[in-house]
Order: structure tokens, then sequence, then C-alpha cells
């Protein structure tokens, strides 16, 4: 019954975004398999799992400069037994700043009926 999940790679995801597919195998052919996540503190509200269909999900805005990976324990469950696994992500560094002038006031000279 271990979690199981497809490694994608997205170099810019959307908040609400499926970033990963959880799958469990259960040789038993008992009740389907739950998901839960358990976050560290850092990540909370950042990401969710959908607890019987397993897609992980962004939930929140991540910042290479403030953190560039999260380890997400993730739970699978079939009401009897419970299983566990971790999911590293690593967080892309992406272009997320405006563009800033270096000066508030520029002047250039120009002679405007210069004739050639």
């Amino acid at each position: 019954m271990s979690p199981d999940w497809s490694p994608p790679s997205h170099p810019y995801t959307l908040i609400g975004s499926i970033i990963s597919q959880v799958t469990g195998n259960d040789v038993d052919s008992g009740p389907a398999l739950s998901y839960s996540l358990q976050l560290e503190p850092e990540a909370q509200g950042l990401f969710s799992i959908q607890r019987y269909g397993g897609a992980l999900s962004l939930t929140g805005a991540l910042d290479f400069e403030s953190r560039s990976c999260y380890t997400l324990i993730i739970r699978s469950s079939d009401s009897r037994h419970q299983n566990e696994a971790n999911l590293t992500l690593m967080v892309q560094d992406v272009n997320d700043n405006r563009p800033q002038f270096t000066q508030h006031l520029y002047q250039v000279r120009q002679h405007l009926y210069q004739v050639r």
C-alpha cells in the first residue's frame, strides 16, 4: 500500500494547479485508499491533496528566494493500515520581480528642429 506519484516538472505553476498525482497500491481488495499530507509549519497553506483522488495541488504562492525546497509527507490509508512516503519538491527560480529604474528623473537634450 505504498504511495507513489508522477514526478512532473513545472517551470511555472499557478495556484490551484495540480502539481503531481499520487497513486497507492493496496494488494488487499479492501476499501478505497485515502490520502493526507503532513506539512511543516512553513508549508501550511501551500499544498493540498485530494483525499480520495490523490491529486496534489498548489494552494499558495512559492518563492525561490524565501525557500527553494519542500519535503511533504504523504500518507495513504485503507482505514486499517497506513503507510507514508516523502516527496521532495524543488522550487525553480523564475523572474518574478518587476523592472526598476535606477533613477527617478532622466533628462535628454534633443534639437527638435535640426535640418540635415
